[in-house]
């Protein structure tokens, strides 16, 4: 019978980190979901997680950086459900719409994540701006994917999937900052308008 290798101490204490990292960050989504940035201390959140504040600056530099990995979840989120659209995709416009959907869905829940990036927080430092682009180019690049789907199926013309994609992207952060607002651009905006026009401007004639 093959010898199960020991687990070593320092393999033991990167587990406990990871463990205590991962409390944190749901502790923060939880705190920050339910109110605005500025009215959110970090040592509410340190409650919320069960350690001490000190813990949370040992595995993110500031309360800003912290936000930014919030912010890095719920763009992950995003991509899973574009994924998981596209595993289960038979008709690509109607993805098209579930995606908008449920990113509607995903803004609700963090609406005030959303509306803190729009209104409280700094440019970050380069490396988290850079990550923070990646993060936004995965999701455009999984909606591209449902686009190239459509394209392949001759439902929708033949337009540069990614472009499509980072223009539909740019009109669901629309709905998003409308939803921020809470106002009526104009009468009858609503995002199953916004994927109405979309659509019929992208279906193959």
């Amino acid at each position: 019978m093959k010898k199960t290798k020991p687990v070593s101490r320092a393999e033991r204490a990167a587990v406990r980190s990871a463990v205590t990292k991962e409390k944190i960050l749901d502790a923060a989504i939880k705190v920050l979901t339910q109110r605005e940035y500025y009215l959110c201390p970090v040592e509410e959140i340190a409650r919320a997680a069960g350690v001490a504040k000190g813990t949370i600056y040992l595995h993110c530099r500031s309360k800003e950086d912290l936000y930014y990995m919030v912010f890095f979840r719920v763009l992950e989120d995003l991509k899973a459900v574009a994924v998981e659209i596209l595993k289960n995709c038979s008709d690509p416009a109607e993805c098209m719409e579930e995606f908008l959907e449920k990113f509607t869905g995903v803004f609700s829940t963090n609406r005030n994540i959303f509306l803190s990036l729009r209104r409280d927080i700094k440019m970050g430092a380069p490396r988290m701006q850079e990550k923070l682009h990646k993060k936004f180019a995965e999701v455009i690049d999984s909606v591209a994917d449902i686009i190239a789907k459509g394209i392949k199926a001759g439902e929708f013309a033949n337009y540069p999937p990614r472009l499509v994609a980072t223009m539909f992207g740019s009109l669901i952060f629309i709905v998003a900052h409308h939803g921020i607002d809470k106002h009526e651009i104009v009468e009858g905006f609503s995002p199953k308008m916004i994927m109405k026009v979309f659509l019929n401007g992208l279906k193959r004639r």
